[in-house]
């Protein structure tokens, strides 16, 4: 019986042998696709994509075990060249990246994946004849590491938009980087940086990078040029090895700009939206949430709109954001330890944002401040323009700060002046991100250091004067948020009367609650839901800290003094 085994062209589709059947009787011939004849090296190396076979290429199964995980790990290279999705070991396991997105591989992708295109077939047999994979060789080669994978890629992460590396070069090919470990979702077309910049280069990347954040209202230019340096930290997490600060934006009130700042940032850095995640408000949750950052290893995470007052770096995120850039903890629900690289660059954002002693040397702080809240009257151009502006300026916001780089190389590496704080944990950090701005004519990137680490900063003195307003009213005594709430409506109604003579407790509330209480419509939840924001913390400058205690009558507060305060997050003693 003769018949036509031939297959039409058709991009990642499987067929299986082809059987001794005549089809003729049920579809008329048709010459619609043409025929190709396809050859193949199973050993071809990553990124040389070849045809897809849509015959399965046959292959013997050893029946060494050893032997059998090295011949999958070469199929599995194989399917590497010819498909679409991609298989490597990320983070100790096996997984896939199909779409820009990682996943763990079971059995039964495994074993689609590996009979994908390939037939196995058992040692010495001539015919050829197919067998199915046996379910403890796929149990072996997901446990398998890369090197008993016949070298399979050991994948750092995946990554949306073009890359800057430390040297100034910039990766904007689709597909596996083996230098790197980083998989690309996309190629871009991006000019090349100059080894040697000119000064118009340099004005060329100032002025591209500006067009981006000309509409936010940053407080002086050291706040600009911080938030260029949690830019820069951000497109350099990839291939800059070490621990990087956190970027913090303090707001002087709700919708002034700044969570919107963070995205543009995220955006412009990685060509994509990246990852928000709402801040919590208890202490705890707020730790299980870095855990779970670092665990999901995004290249950049915002922490958005934490509560006035509430600590938002945990003594997790302290370990992982110093250090050698690593971090160690148990996973969630198991026992297992987890160990992973930090590769995210963490951003936080928040109203009167407190940033406290043990955090200020960790962190980066852009201060928007403006003097209305409502940013539609200082955006000339609408939020969801300015997103698909800082989209398109991507490939051109990368290379304008690999000219700085570069500009940074080529003048030998100069070091930056000499900190005005204390960034000790970040010395490498420092020199080049800090170092190419400088070089770059960015004078006042960092300054605003020291104002962070002292006493003087303004979460710490309103901290201090709404504890001693606090102490003035109930002094050592006890008191409950229903006598807070009547403290207030006090002194909302000598507002009323014009009777005010000296601060208030109310000169530290929000305005919804201030209004509440000149109205008397202010609530016991109302009140207590407010201070219990800043209970139990320490404010540098002041004696007594703000103690909550639950009893079996309700929630009751109480100042009392610091016995011992080596830092402000040191716990209180015989309490």
């Amino acid at each position: 019986m003769n018949i036509d085994s031939t297959i039409p062209i058709r991009e990642g589709t499987l067929s299986p042998p082809a059987e001794e059947l005549d089809l003729s009787t049920f579809f008329p011939p048709t010459n619609s696709h043409s025929n190709i004849t396809l050859t193949f090296d199973p050993d071809e190396p990553e990124g040389k994509h070849c045809p897809v076979s849509p015959v399965p290429v046959p292959r013997e199964l050893p029946a060494n075990t050893a032997a059998a995980v090295k011949s999958a790990g070469r199929a599995l290279r194989y399917y590497n060249t010819a498909n679409r999705s991609f298989v490597g070991i990320y983070a100790g396991r096996l997984c896939e990246i199909t779409d820009g997105v990682i996943a763990p591989l079971d059995r039964g992708r495994l074993r689609i994946l590996l009979t994908a295109l390939s037939s196995w077939h058992k040692p010495g047999d001539e015919s050829k004849t197919e067998i199915p994979l046996p379910f403890d060789l796929l149990e072996s080669v997901l446990k398998a590491s890369a090197k008993e994978l016949d070298r399979l890629p050991e994948i750092t992460g995946v990554h949306c938009g073009a890359m800057l590396k430390q040297n100034g070069e910039i990766v904007s090919a689709k597909g596996f980087e083996k230098e790197t470990g980083w998989y690309f979702c996309r190629d871009l077309e991006i000019e090349e940086a100059p080894d040697i910049p000119s000064e118009d280069d340099l004005s060329r990347a100032r002025e591209d990078i500006y067009s981006v954040y000309r509409e936010f209202l940053f407080k002086d230019r050291a706040d600009y040029e911080n938030n260029l340096a949690a830019l820069f930290s951000a497109m350099l997490r990839p291939s800059l090895p070490g621990p990087f600060p956190i970027h913090a934006v303090r707001k002087n009130s709700p919708r002034t700009g700044g969570s919107f700042l963070q995205q543009i940032n995220g955006i412009a850095a990685f060509g994509a939206e990246m990852p928000v995640y709402p801040a919590p408000s208890r202490t705890e949750e707020m730790e299980k949430l870095h855990k779970t950052i670092v665990k999901e290893s995004p290249l950049y995470a915002v922490i958005d709109n934490v509560p006035p007052g509430a600590d938002f770096v945990s003594e997790f995120l302290l370990s992982a954001t110093s250090g050698n850039g690593r971090a160690s903890f148990r996973d969630f629900g198991t026992l297992n330890q987890v160990e992973r690289a930090v590769t995210t660059q963490f951003c936080v954002n928040g109203n009167h944002l407190k940033i406290s002693a043990d955090v200020c040397g960790r962190v980066i702080a852009t201060n928007i401040m403006a003097q209305k809240p409502w940013q539609d009257l200082r955006f000339s151009r609408k939020k969801d323009e300015l997103i698909a502006y800082a989209q398109e300026m991507h490939p051109k916001i990368v290379r304008a700060f690999a000219v700085f780089l570069k500009n940074w190389i080529a003048k030998g590496r100069p070091a930056p002046p000499p900190c005005p704080g204390n960034l000790a944990e970040y010395p490498q950090w420092y020199s080049v991100i800090a170092g190419s701005l400088y070089a770059a004519g960015f004078s006042r990137v960092l300054s605003n250091l020291d104002e962070i680490q002292t006493e003087e900063n303004e979460a710490e003195t309103e901290g201090c004067e709404l504890l001693s307003r606090l102490f003035a009213a109930f002094g050592s005594e006890v008191f409950t948020a229903a006598g807070l709430k009547t403290a207030m409506i006090r002194e909302g109604e000598q507002r009323k009367e014009h009777q005010v003579s000296a601060q208030t407790i109310l000169d530290y509330a929000p305005d919804r609650l201030v209004n509440a209480a000149v109205a008397g419509t202010l609530t016991d939840v109302m009140a207590g839901r407010w201070i219990s924001q800043i209970a139990d913390q320490k404010f540098a400058g002041y004696d007594r800290f703000l103690m909550k205690s639950r009893t079996p009558l309700g929630v009751r507060y109480k100042l009392v003094p610091v016995e011992k305060q080596t830092c402000l997050t040191d716990p209180q003693k015989d309490m």
